[in-house]
């Protein structure tokens, strides 16, 4: 990943790369040779340009207040069968929580009982299943990383 002066010297020689492929592909008539030479001069140009772009982690929080008092349940864990303190799933707005022993998470009803993830949700990042660690604070932080 290229910056400043660097990556701008990088788009440079890529557009003149691109340039130069694209007058020996015209020049075919010439001889095949000329397009074999723009291909490759248009193939290292877009090389450059892939490693030199730049990716960002982009993050999104959103922050809630609550009020009134959690509910919470005492239940064992769907994973590893340990007895843990669950809170309410926030009105259904965040309803996965995370074992204190076995650090797996889990998806908690509305009456409170929980169930192990299904497949689909097994599938998601991590970083989309941010389990709400303290409750009593009545606010809450959901962090999304998308790259």
């Amino acid at each position: 990943m290229a910056k400043g002066a660097w990556k701008f010297l990088l788009y440079v020689i890529s557009a003149v790369l691109i340039f130069l492929g694209i007058i020996f592909i015209i020049s075919t008539n010439l001889g095949i040779q000329y397009f074999f030479e723009g291909t490759v001069f248009i193939g290292v140009a877009i090389v450059i340009l892939y490693f030199s772009r730049e990716t960002k982690t982009i993050e999104i929080k959103k922050t809630v207040e609550l009020s009134g008092v959690p509910k919470v349940k005492e239940i064992q864990c769907p994973n590893c069968g340990a007895k843990q303190k669950i809170t309410k799933s926030l009105e259904d707005f965040f309803p996965y929580q995370k074992c204190a022993v076995c650090k797996q998470p889990f998806y908690v009803n509305k009456d409170l009982t929980a169930r192990k993830l299904t497949a689909e949700e097994k599938d998601m990042p991590q970083a989309w299943v941010q389990i709400v660690e303290d409750i009593s604070k009545k606010k809450l932080a959901i962090t999304f990383k998308l790259e």
